[in-house]
């Protein structure tokens, strides 16, 4: 009895070896998205996540435990991989594949090549440098909604901000998406049925939740017209200074005397006015009355 358990312990471990030693860590670029992923070298194939793959590709997923098969869809079309089966299928045509596909550590393994010419997907490898590359053309929407717990700081402030510049009342109702960025968070603010280029708001937050960039993008017209009270300089200014106060910069503007030769130099369009700080400068459409245009240097 000891024989046999010694035997089935050693078999195991030679079973778990053999894939531990064909796991290795590569660059994966799903269109144009990088992540550092196992793949595996079976058969003198190379087989990649299944679901991973197929979901940045823009399809999909489903497992189907009760026949151990992974079922994609995308673009309309079914495509079918069996577990421990060389067959895949794509609609009602069967193709058969030189490598099976199979389940290791809860992930499904599929041949790349295969899966890439399923998906219709152009693919690359660069066996020195561990670099796949593979990709359809999808464009993942890399935004989500915001989240009151998770943004609250920062989307009470974008409230706030928009209250000031927002003179038109014309994003009362916009929609706001969130992308998690390297260093931060960015946010848009737009109308649903609007061309953001002509009426959205941007922010840019670093990870202490302090604002690095705003701009307010307003093109006029019919729907969306300027204000009809036209804001004089001290109006203009008292706009400006309330935006300051909100993104969190106590600093005074600087005086006349404190401006270098460029900032004294230039002269801004007609209706606009610029003032600088230590930290950076606002503009401000004195003819809409808004700040469109804030950067944390």
């Amino acid at each position: 009895m000891k024989k046999k358990f010694l035997f089935i312990l050693s078999f195991l471990l030679l079973f778990t070896s053999v894939y531990a030693s064909e796991r290795k860590k590569m660059t994966l670029v799903i269109n144009n998205i990088v992540f550092e992923k196992d793949f595996v070298v079976k058969n003198d194939r190379i087989h990649i996540p299944l679901r991973l793959v197929s979901e940045n590709l823009g399809a999909d997923v489903i497992w189907k435990g009760d026949t151990r098969q992974v079922e994609i869809i995308n673009k309309g079309k079914k495509i079918v991989f069996y577990i421990d089966s060389k067959e895949y299928r794509i609609d009602d045509m069967v193709f058969t594949i030189d490598s099976p596909t199979f389940i290791l550590n809860d992930t499904a393994y599929v041949p790349a090549r295969a899966l890439a010419n399923a998906m219709n997907a152009k693919l690359e490898w660069n066996e020195k440098e561990f670099y796949c590359s593979i990709n359809n053309g999808y464009e993942r929407d890399v935004t989500r909604e915001p989240d009151p717990l998770k943004d609250g700081k920062d989307l009470a402030l974008i409230n706030k901000i928009r209250k000031v510049t927002d003179l038109g009342d014309y994003l009362r109702d916009g929609v706001i998406k969130v992308e998690e960025v390297q260093d931060g968070k960015v946010y848009e603010l737009f109308l649903k049925d609007y061309e953001k280029k002509n009426l959205s708001m941007r922010f840019i937050f670093d990870k202490n939740n302090n604002l690095k960039f705003y701009k307010f993008d307003y093109f006029p017209n019919e729907k969306y017209p300027f204000l009809k009270k036209h804001l004089s300089e001290d109006e203009s200014r008292k706009v400006a200074r309330e935006f300051m106060n909100l993104v969190g910069n106590k600093k005074r503007f600087l005086k006349d005397k404190e401006l270098s030769k460029d900032q004294r130099d230039y002269l801004p369009d007609a209706g606009t006015y610029v003032f600088y700080t230590k930290s950076g400068e606002v503009t401000v459409d004195a003819s809409g009355g808004f700040v469109y245009t804030y950067s944390k240097n």
